[in-house]
């Protein structure tokens, strides 16, 4: 993994949030105490042809990337149809 990628992923931990490298995903998330927990994987394959300064950057518009596509009603919804689903289908 690249340099710049490894202080970026220190800088995330210092922050609070937990790293869990596997292979050539990184994945970031943190603990709610209120069991809201957030993560969100990252494929670095890309960025290991790349200087470290460009792979870093490209580590950081991938993050941005997912906070800008993260739809929190989505997961509320689907999270609400498996609780329905399971409720309809136990009482049969």
């Amino acid at each position: 993994m690249k340099k710049s990628i490894e202080k970026l992923l220190g800088r995330i931990k210092e922050n609070g949030w937990y790293v869990t490298v596997s292979g050539n995903y990184i994945n970031i998330g943190k603990y709610s105490p209120a069991g809201q927990d957030f993560s969100f994987d990252i494929d670095v394959t890309d960025f290991e042809e790349e200087n470290d300064i460009t792979a870093a950057n490209l580590f950081v518009e991938a993050i941005h990337v997912e906070y800008d596509n993260y739809d929190v009603l989505y997961d509320l919804y689907d999270d609400l149809h498996d609780f329905f689903y399971a409720e309809i289908y136990e009482e049969e």
